[in-house]
């Protein structure tokens, strides 16, 4: 725990200076369930994050919402399954927000086909909706090769540029930025 503080302690001091800044953040979780969502609770509780974004949370249907319940905070989540992949984000319960099922020109029945998993969300900050994309990619080896994870986002990305307002995209891509091939 020593470590941990020794991480946080600067930027603690640097979001006590800038209180009225939205913090966004996403961490990938490689699975939520237990003592990561204690850690994940206690930053939201510390105010670190107003909101979050999770990758590879692998939940299912057995893991109830109550489960991971923090005060403060309303949560939605898109599971895939207990062994893989998964998305979760909490969201600051005074901001005003809504889940974004259909985007223009994708319709959510065609998105649910994509093996790149996604939530999109439109968030009322300052007077003004902003669209927030968590999106989680699983490695190559498993389901989603470079070829269509192009074409999955490429998609994604053309639909969500039709939303009015700022875009926020947050996510694990799997993908080494060094290496992109």
């Amino acid at each position: 725990y020593a470590a941990q503080d020794e991480i946080w302690t600067p930027y603690d001091t640097t979001i006590s200076k800038h209180r009225n800044n939205v913090k966004v953040g996403h961490v990938n979780a490689d699975h939520i369930a237990g003592y990561k969502f204690y850690e994940i609770k206690s930053w939201l509780l510390k105010g670190r994050f107003d909101i979050l974004f999770i990758s590879k949370t692998k939940l299912d249907y057995s893991f109830p919402d109550t489960q991971f319940y923090i005060p403060g905070f309303r949560m939605y989540r898109a599971d895939r399954d207990k062994n893989g992949g998964g998305l979760m984000a909490y969201v600051r319960s005074d901001f005003c927000f809504t889940v974004v099922k259909d985007l223009p020109n994708l319709r959510s029945n065609v998105r649910k086909n994509f093996n790149t998993e996604t939530i999109v969300l439109k968030i009322m900050i300052a007077k003004s909706w902003e669209t927030f994309v968590g999106v989680y990619r699983p490695p190559t080896s498993v389901t989603v090769p470079q070829s269509l994870w192009r074409i999955e986002l490429s998609t994604i990305l053309e639909s969500i540029t039709l939303i009015p307002g700022n875009c926020f995209l947050l996510g694990d891509y799997n993908s080494d930025l060094l290496l992109p091939d």
